[in-house]
């Protein structure tokens, strides 16, 4: 598992939820991103993993 920076961590699943939703996140979408970015590296980056890997299928199906 490749340790990202947190920073990077955010501005990839902003990215990632902005193209997914279709539209611009709201303040507390921005909280609960700043929510996730605050767990240890190990959680942090399973939960990116884990929604690059829901995309992907999503991505496949569609």
């Amino acid at each position: 598992m490749e340790i990202i920076n947190p920073n990077e961590t955010k501005r990839e699943l902003e990215r990632m939820f902005t193209e997914g939703l279709g539209r611009t996140l709201s303040p507390y979408e921005h909280e609960i991103l700043a929510d996730i970015v605050a767990y240890p590296d190990e959680k942090r980056i399973s939960f990116l993993e884990m929604m690059k890997e829901l995309l992907n299928k999503h991505a496949r199906i569609s």
